[in-house]
């Protein structure tokens, strides 16, 4: 197998796996209620004002800090509950 083989196999893996982690925030957001939505963006929030400086400028922007929170937490609730 050549190498443009070798990157064709890794993206397509890649992408696979996306698409399972984006399947998986899905199930997770869908199975959180208004009360627990809303206690999360709390706790994220309040992570973001107590973030060190120099740790948020290394972060483009806060809301892309706030959705890669929510997604990461959505996929762990979705990985619990099967």
């Amino acid at each position: 197998m050549n190498w443009k083989e070798q990157r064709e196999l890794r993206q397509t893996q890649i992408k696979a796996l996306e698409d399972e982690r984006k399947d998986l925030a899905k199930i997770g957001w869908k199975s959180m209620g208004k009360v627990e939505k809303e206690e999360l963006y709390t706790k994220i929030n309040f992570d973001w004002d107590n973030m060190q400086r120099f740790i948020r400028d290394r972060i483009p922007s806060k809301e892309g800090y706030v959705a890669l929170e929510i997604e990461n937490y959505c996929v762990e609730k979705a990985r619990k509950l099967k």
